[in-house]
């Protein structure tokens, strides 16, 4: 509270105080004693001592008027006065969170951008960290951090912002070979920040001004490597790619495994082709199917996998531009009865082999030339196998 609000309150009290008349003034009582004989004294009339009480009550009501206001007026002072330092308390502890929550964030910030030797022009233009910059500004803004929300607020904004090459250090001092929904966590994150990084190096490097030295350094500490040639596109020039950890690998659930090898050899193809051999892209069709069915779990990362695994088996049957399935006699190329052979005999029953193995016996029996479950094969036979195994319901 003021002072001059105090003094205020006071000046009141004080008022109130001189307005009580006085119950008792011992120089007049002396003086009626002396000049009132002791029988006059002891015969006074009722209706004197009617009034002498009505006297006394009215100076006792007063009195207690006077202690009612004293005590509401003190309250009310009290009260307005703890008020008001909670309030000023709670003002400063909700500006210091504030202030302590944007300048950790700031400084983390900072750090990542010189990891990747960046301006700030350009590190504040890489999604994740644009986006991440905008969840903190939403904080502030609307108040929504308190002293109580905003460590946790604090870790999870800087897990947005979290750099590849520091994943990668957590995954290693905390291992997910024992849970799969971890493991699952940590690709999908990891995902994105390559991915974003990906986009971003693409566009830097479309200036070779940019194409310095201690950003290419940098760049490198991320996973990610710039190559000249891939062997694997020769028609398509990549100069990015992720960078193969076989560690990174070995510390994940063995369900998830195949969602890291994902990460590597995405996008798979170009265009209506392939980029890897029918051969190689059999063997990512099996795996990726086992990882399917092991996580069942409807996440982004499993809708990414689910729908490359549905197109690369759809390429696998019907056949690219660059490798048609049947040669110029109307027989299916050698290769391709090779990978249809090795889908349709699998140890399990799997919806590779529940659809691939009628195919094969009927091509087989006409000299792989013909076949009415080929005719009548599309990709929505693929995604209803797919789903009857997830729930264990494929027949065998």
């Amino acid at each position: 509270m003021k002072d001059d609000q105090f003094e205020k309150r006071m000046n009141l009290l004080k008022d109130s105080f001189e307005r009580v008349p006085s119950s008792f003034d011992p120089e007049e009582v002396i003086q009626k004693i002396k000049e009132t004989p002791q029988k006059a004294h002891l015969e006074i009339p009722k209706a004197q001592k009617s009034h002498k009480f009505l006297r006394n009550m009215l100076v006792l009501g007063a009195a207690a008027a006077s202690l009612f206001l004293i005590i509401i007026l003190s309250t009310a002072y009290f009260a307005t006065e703890q008020d008001e330092r909670a309030a000023d308390q709670h003002g400063k502890l909700n500006e210091a969170a504030l202030l302590a929550f944007e300048n950790e964030y700031e400084e983390a910030r900072e750090k990542k951008r010189h990891a990747l030797e960046l301006t700030e022009e350009q590190f504040s233009t890489i999604q994740f960290v644009e986006r991440t910059d905008k969840n903190v500004r939403h904080l502030l803004k609307t108040g929504m951090l308190t002293t109580g929300n905003q460590q946790e607020l604090l870790k999870d904004r800087l897990d947005e912002l979290a750099l590849p090459s520091e994943l990668a250090e957590d995954l290693r001092d905390n291992q997910r070979q024992e849970d799969q929904e971890a493991s699952l966590a940590f690709v999908a994150h990891y995902r994105n920040q390559v991915n974003d990084l990906l986009d971003f190096y693409h566009m830097l490097f479309t200036s070779e001004d940019n194409m310095k030295e201690p950003i290419l350094s940098a760049m490198t500490k991320q996973h990610i490597q710039y190559i000249t040639t891939n062997p694997k596109m020769p028609n398509k020039t990549i100069d990015l790619q992720l960078a193969e950890s076989k560690e990174m690998k070995a510390a994940l659930h063995e369900d998830v495994q195949a969602y890291y090898d994902m990460l590597l050899r995405e996008p798979y193809t170009v265009g209506a082709s392939l980029i890897y051999s029918l051969e190689d892209t059999t063997e990512i069709v099996q795996d990726m199917e086992v990882a399917l069915i092991a996580t069942k779990e409807e996440s982004h990362l499993y809708l990414v996998m689910r729908g490359y695994y549905v197109m690369l088996f759809n390429q696998l049957v019907i056949g690219t531009p660059e490798e048609p399935v049947f040669n110029e006699q109307g027989i299916v190329n050698e290769r391709y009865q090779k990978v249809w052979t090795q889908l349709a005999h699998t140890k399990d029953n799997t919806p590779t082999s529940f659809i691939m193995r009628p195919i094969v016996e009927e091509m087989e029996a006409s000299g792989w030339k013909k076949s009415a479950s080929l005719d009548t094969f599309n990709h929505q036979e693929i995604e209803g196998m797919l789903e009857l195994a997830e729930n264990g319901m494929l027949p065998n």
